[in-house]
């Protein structure tokens, strides 16, 4: 046989045989992510990697961070000393892109604070923050119900304002978020209040407010959506069309009083769009009217809807469509679903991705759970199209037998105290000294166990863990903003204690700092001083088959929202303050790889499963272990399963009774065909008009209670 000849045939079967394979589930699945694995693109780039803080007052705190144009980093925030009879301050500062501070300024106003802040297409600056009094007359006074107003301020490459803008209504205006525009403007997001009509009433009925303005800080358009009060909204972005995909509840038109969360569309005028929501499939409570012959009629059942989580931001994806990312909620009610959420409450967080497609139209949700317990959770979806989750973890954990047996040993300092000096007695040097021990000591073998680690979670473009990080080590920080930077690093600002402490009116105080660190692609410092380390504690889940994304008729969701926009004056002074270096600046090259799989929902997505279904998964069925639940339910569970198939014994109580769950709900035919099977094995049944019935023979008496008209749970229960 020739070369030629034998290299047709192993090509041949080759094909045969991948031909063949790919029909095995499995092995395409390894193919597929082998095919995934060739396409991801690992590269080679340089990085500087650092942390700095910077404290101006005694409590400095961050929480915005733009990396600028030139490398480096742009923060604001606010800053107090306690002793001062004064509030706080926001300042704003430039570092270089090795951390570095090049200037610092100070809004010394003891009422304003910075939340945001971004850079122009002209290479300036705007910060915004909330303000209040300072430009409220006495007359306004008499009217308000609060003060605050959004404090908007454009910058120059030095640090200096270029005008100052307030933008407010009435009631407290708080901005969440601002984005620039390429006309060299910028858009603005955040929430305003609405008067209730009384004076000195605590502002309420929050909304959210989206402004488009110019690069003089001048309205173009004012829009308010109108938005659940108890859930903060937050513009996400601006979307490749020019318009901008926001998330929040929304309230239903048709169900007065209640609300879900819900993407949002508008288009490049702030005009709606469409929106999505995303709940969980709503509590249907039953709707049951009695007869005069004390009968009952199943009327239809009234909705109790439930938000599917608590979302933190929306972005567009690199397909067109659009991802909602945030905290996840339960997606049923069941007694032993909430006692574990609350035993795991400080233990754990759960996140959730919901993706629909350019349209809006349902696409996935997917989970992943963190065995770690994290506060203030930032999530933004990053370059390769994954997503990064950021949020802080108490090092010391939650109350346990350590934190038992630290409090005994203090009760046990105290004790001897006022056995030495008892109460009533005047205080002298001696018991000031003996007092001020204690307090030191508690403070110090407290103080490891109140501190916080930063947590970060890398994702691919499908929400599947890649890798995480836990920063501080024994250090106490935290992070409350995120951006990744041109070098796919991320840049993080937010609170770094320093450890350097001093008593303000009896009561230790802890020095903080406005804090950058910059990390690389992978989540590491070059210099990391035992301050990095991996966090692989993760669980992911498709929870696709749990929620309802239904389109949302919301006519009157975006309305014309004029608020005044006044140009102030202000004076800002420099502040020097003092600098903290955690981590050296260290340049190095990183390898990492941007991952480009596909998005694997393949063809359909599940049905949404019924609450009835949730609550069966989420059962755990029991064995029958008592001695007469046992062969009770020898006897029942064949004739349960040849009429609801799915069934699972989920309770066997020796005080005399069991009960099960079913797969669906419980219909008045399943009652008669469980009353006919049980004639059938020698039963008399003695029923009820509401469906109840008791069935006896010789030596057992069984009392049935099926959830007729439920329409959240297939339940029995069965008294013997």
């Amino acid at each position: 046989m020739h070369k030629k000849t034998y290299i047709s045939v192993i090509a041949i079967t080759g094909i045969f045989i991948a031909a063949f394979l790919l029909y095995i589930p499995n092995t395409k699945n390894y193919l597929n992510s082998v095919i995934r694995t060739v396409k991801d693109k690992c590269k080679t780039v340089q990085t500087t990697t650092f942390i700095k803080s910077y404290r101006l007052k005694e409590l400095t705190d961050t929480y915005g961070i733009v990396q600028t144009s030139d490398g480096g980093y742009a923060i604001t925030g606010h800053t107090v000393n306690p002793s001062e009879l004064c509030g706080y301050s926001m300042f704003w500062i430039k570092a270089d892109s090795s951390g570095s501070k090049e200037w610092s300024k100070l809004y010394n106003n003891c009422s304003s604070d910075g939340y945001a802040i971004t850079q122009l297409t002209d290479g300036n600056y705007v910060a915004a923050g909330g303000i209040s009094g300072e430009f409220i007359t006495d007359e306004q006074q008499e009217v308000l119900e609060a003060q605050g107003d959004n404090l908007v301020i454009k910058i120059d490459s030095k640090g200096n304002p270029i005008w100052t803008r307030t933008v407010s209504e009435r009631s407290i205006d708080t901005p969440a978020k601002l984005i620039p525009t390429k006309d060299g403007g910028f858009v603005m997001s955040g929430e305003t209040g609405q008067l209730v009509g009384q004076p000195d009433v605590a502002d309420v009925m929050h909304i959210m407010f989206l402004g488009n303005f110019n690069t003089n800080g001048e309205t173009n358009w004012l829009k308010e959506i109108d938005a659940d009060e108890q859930h903060e909204v937050k513009l996400a972005e601006q979307t490749k069309d020019g318009g901008y995909i926001l998330i929040g509840n929304i309230k239903l038109v048709d169900e007065e009083g209640q609300d879900v969360p819900a993407l949002v569309k508008l288009n490049k005028n702030g005009d709606y769009e469409w929106a999505t929501g995303l709940e969980s499939v709503p509590l249907e409570i039953p709707n049951l009217t009695m007869n005069p012959d004390k009968s009952l009629n199943v009327g239809t059942p009234n909705k109790m809807h439930i938000p599917f989580g608590t979302f933190l931001t929306a972005e567009q994806t690199n397909d067109g469509g659009y991802i909602a990312l945030g905290n996840f909620f339960s997606s049923s009610l069941a007694a032993d679903e909430i006692s574990n959420l609350v035993q795991n409450a400080s233990k754990e967080s759960s996140f959730v991705a919901v993706k629909v497609d350019k349209k809006g139209k349902f696409v996935w949700a997917r989970t992943l759970k963190l065995k770690k317990y994290l506060e203030d959770s930032v999530m933004k979806r990053t370059k390769d199209g994954g997503y990064i989750i950021m949020g802080n973890n108490l090092v010391g954990g939650p109350y346990d037998q350590a934190s038992a047996t630290r409090g005994k040993a203090y009760d046990e300092m105290m004790n001897k105290y006022y056995k030495k000096y008892p109460l009533g007695t005047p205080e002298t040097p001696a018991s000031k000294r003996d007092m001020e021990k204690i307090a030191d000591t508690i403070e110090n073998t407290e103080s490891p166990f109140k501190a916080r680690n930063i947590v970060l979670v890398k994702t691919d473009a499908n929400f599947k863990y890649q890798w995480g990080k836990t920063i501080g080590g024994t250090k106490d920080l935290d992070g409350y903003d995120i951006v990744q930077t041109t070098d796919s690093g991320y840049a993080i600002t937010g609170t770094w204690h320093t450890g350097i402490k001093k008593k303000v009116l009896g009561s230790w105080q802890e020095y903080t700092e406005a804090m950058i660190m910059k990390l690389d692609a992978n989540g590491n410092l070059g210099n990391d001083n035992g301050l990095v380390a991996d966090f692989t504690e993760t669980e992911s889940s498709d929870a696709s088959s749990y929620i309802v994304a239904n389109k949302l008729n919301s006519p009157k969701l975006i309305q014309s929202y004029p608020m005044d926009n006044v140009v102030r004056t202000i004076k800002v002074g420099d502040k020097k303050g003092v600098n903290t270096t955690a981590s050296e600046a260290k340049t190095y090259d990183v390898k990492f790889c941007n991952v480009t799989a596909k998005d694997d929902a393949v063809g359909e997505t599940e049905v949404t499963k019924t609450r009835a279904q949730m609550k069966y998964d989420e059962t755990k069925e029991v064995e029958a272990t008592s001695k007469k639940g046992k062969p009770v339910n020898e006897e029942l569970m064949p004739v349960l399963k040849n009429i609801f198939v799915d069934v699972k014994l989920w309770s066997d109580d020796p005080a005399g009774w069991v009960a099960y769950r079913f797969n669906r709900l419980v219909t008045k035919d399943d009652i008669e065909k469980t009353k006919t099977a049980l004639k059938n094995l020698g039963y008399k049944i003695d029923s009820n008009d509401n469906g109840d019935f008791t069935a006896t023979k010789i030596g057992m008496t069984l009392n049935f209670h099926f959830y007729l008209g439920n329409t959240n749970t297939g339940h029995l229960d069965v008294m013997y």
